[in-house]
């Protein structure tokens, strides 16, 4: 499961769910390394919708 909380950056579900009873205490450098992930995955995310407002227009 910490697999796939790593691979997908579910840093809220590790947080919520995993910490701290079944993977044991939170893991500081985990939750930072998928928080970076996240910021990532976000600007990624936004330049894709910055880039579609600017050259696809608008529908009507």
């Amino acid at each position: 499961m910490l697999a796939t909380v790593r691979e997908k950056g579910m840093l809220p579900y590790y947080e919520k769910y995993l910490c701290p009873g079944v993977v044991g205490p939170p893991d500081e450098a985990l939750k930072a390394q998928l928080q970076k992930q996240n910021e990532e995955e976000q600007a990624k995310l936004e330049e894709k919708i910055k880039d579609a407002k600017e050259n696809l227009g608008d529908i009507e």
